[in-house]
């Protein structure tokens, strides 16, 4: 097993406070400080986590991965329908139509695979393509939904990136203190633009979600600004990276190994808030209840990265490589067998 890098934990946990405070602020998305909030997080969020998966897939030797993150979204589906039944909540049991949290674990599926399958392709070809396609597919109208089908499109590309990028080089360019500087400057300049140039920039939310066909107002212009959100969000990338720690962080570090489960639980705390109506509560009129409900998804991270909230996703994983384990094992005293 490979030394785990604080860096890439540091950023994974940050992502997840991100995705986090994105939801935190979508339920109670009628605030122009949370719009304007959103937009910055969605600007870049998703696909880093998508990259760093990339990154690290080299790593992974086998489609184990890919069945794995499927049992993943199965459990979190079967969880979340349950739960929200309990709340009184309409729920969907369409396996492939998913909007929910569930895509997330089915898009890292469907990347293992995809990853797997092209691995002794030239990825600079593969990921071309894949860049085109996302700009083309936008065009069509359909249920992008259906099989996760419009997200995995387009995040591909960052998944392939990740997969390009040696991590040795994130490595050297992160020892050096101007580049981390810079980087911090540029997160910083990003998020003033969203808040001060929300009217103008907001127009590229649909593209930035993955999830939305090009809206008629685009029109022969959705490739070109899909493209443009491309490239935009790998500078946004590359500041996130180069502006986070690489030294060992309080708690930060740790978590960073457990953001998985955050984003299984996380919901468990918000659903019910916005169910009984404590976000308008909060939040309606008041800044300082805007805060405490931002807090409130900022405190909910901490808690889900803790122990007790392992399960079930740590004892699935757990049991896939007890499962793996004990096929090699089988493997190697036959093969012994066979040479005796």
């Amino acid at each position: 097993m490979s030394k785990r890098i604080s860096l890439w934990d540091n950023c994974k946990f940050l992502l997840m406070m991100l995705v986090v405070i994105g939801h935190y602020c979508q339920f109670y998305y009628v605030s122009g400080s949370f719009q304007k909030l959103f937009l910055f997080i969605y600007s870049f969020h998703m696909p880093a986590f998508f990259y760093i998966s990339g990154l690290f897939s080299k790593e992974k030797k086998d489609l184990r991965n890919a069945l794995l993150y499927l049992t993943y979204g199965l459990t979190t589906k079967l969880f979340i329908n349950i739960y929200w039944s309990l709340l009184h909540q309409p729920v969907s049991w369409k396996i492939y139509i998913e909007g929910g949290l569930p895509w997330f674990m089915y898009a890292l599926a469907a990347f293992s695979v995809i990853g797997y399958v092209f691995r002794r392709l030239d990825l600079k070809i593969v990921l071309s393509v894949s860049i085109v396609l996302a700009c083309i597919v936008g065009y069509f109208h359909w249920n992008t939904d259906f099989l996760v089908s419009s997200r995995i499109i387009v995040y591909l590309p960052f998944y392939l990136l990740g997969m390009m990028t040696s991590k040795d080089l994130w490595t050297r360019i992160h020892q050096k203190a101007s580049y981390r500087s810079i980087g911090t400057v540029m997160i910083v300049v990003w998020l003033a633009m969203c808040f001060a140039f929300y009217d103008k920039i907001k127009i590229l939310l649909p593209l930035f979600t993955g999830r939305n066909s090009y809206y008629d107002a685009l029109g022969i212009y959705g490739g070109p600004a899909r493209a443009l959100c491309y490239l935009l969000t790998s500078v946004i990338i590359i500041a996130f990276i180069l502006a986070v720690p690489g030294s060992t962080l309080p708690l930060c570090t740790l978590y960073g190994r457990r953001t998985l489960q955050v984003y299984f639980w996380h919901f468990v705390l918000l659903k019910p808030l916005s169910v009984y109506h404590i976000n308008s509560f909060l939040c309606e009129g008041s800044r300082i209840g805007k805060c405490i409900w931002l807090l409130t998804g900022i405190i909910s991270v901490f808690l889900f990265s803790t122990k007790p909230f392992k399960v079930p996703l740590y004892y699935i994983k757990q049991a896939f490589e007890n499962r793996k384990q004990k096929v090699h094992g089988s493997y190697v005293e036959q093969k012994e067998k066979n040479s005796l």
